[in-house]
This record gives C-alpha cells, sequence and structure tokens, in this order.
C-alpha cells in the first residue's frame, strides 16, 4: 500500500514540475530578448526569473523522474519486452 502511495505522489509530482517546466519555457520563448530584456516582469516575475525557475524546476523534474524509473522499473522492463517481441 506505502509503495502505491509513493508511486502516485511520484507521477503526480513529474506531471506538475514538467508542466510548470513547459510553461516557464514557453514564457521564456516569448518574452522579449535583448539587452534589459531580463528586468520585463511577465506573470509577477521577470525574464530572469523564469530563467531560474525553469532551471530548477527542470533539475527537480529530472531527478523526480529518476525516482520514477527506479520505482517503477520492472513495469517499465515488462512494458519494453512486450514491445520489443512484437
Amino acid at each position: 500500500m506505502l509503495r502505491l502511495k509513493l508511486r502516485g505522489v511520484v507521477a503526480l509530482l513529474m506531471l506538475f514540475l514538467w508542466t510548470v517546466v513547459a510553461i516557464s519555457g514557453y514564457l521564456i520563448y516569448i518574452s522579449p530578448s535583448g539587452p534589459r530584456s531580463g528586468k520585463t516582469i511577465i506573470f509577477l516575475l521577470t525574464k530572469s526569473e523564469w530563467i531560474d525557475v525553469h532551471f530548477y524546476t527542470a533539475i527537480l523534474a529530472g531527478l523526480i523522474t529518476i525516482v520514477h524509473i527506479i520505482i517503477d522499473y520492472r513495469t517499465l522492463k515488462a512494458c519494453v519486452n512486450m514491445l520489443v517481441k512484437r
């Protein structure tokens, strides 16, 4: 039961973090570029702060993804075996 709850929490956390990475990446992409563009305010944060949010959230999402792969290794292995045998 604990393992099932852990899998659920990790999956939801991973979904949330990758969503934040995607949204922050999009906001960085559409924001103006050039000199002094780091001071541009987009949704209460400057472009520089969005870059920091994007970077640190991506690192955290990567770590959570690694944890997710470790926890669900047997399931991943079974899926890969099923796809390879076809």
